[in-house]
């Protein structure tokens, strides 16, 4: 987290980070410093991406729903983008070509 330049204040949020990171670690499963930085670096740009699109909203009612239904409904397409994602990096990496149209 700290190569990230976010500052190294105990939040809620750093919190769960850490004992996310903990209960992997304890099943085998912990994310090593590289994978961690790159979820660190998408997460980033997701947070800038959703911080600019709630600024961007017109009125502060626009904002306060952006804010608080906005991100729930976010964070849902993100997971959904996120399982595509993954699906598509398994057909290419582990299913054969089959013809041009793939």
């Amino acid at each position: 987290m700290r190569a990230m330049g976010w500052p190294h204040e105990q939040s809620d949020a750093r919190l769960a980070v850490d004992e996310q990171v903990a209960a992997m670690d304890a099943v085998g499963l912990g994310p090593d410093v590289d994978v961690l930085a790159a979820y660190g670096r998408a997460a980033d740009g997701i947070a800038d991406a959703q911080l600019s699109f709630t600024a961007a909203q017109d009125d502060l009612e626009g904002m306060i729903l952006t804010a608080a239904i906005g991100m729930h409904m976010h964070h849902q397409l993100i997971l959904e983008l996120v399982a595509l994602a993954q699906a598509s990096h398994a057909i290419r990496r582990y299913l054969p070509q089959q013809g041009p149209d793939r």
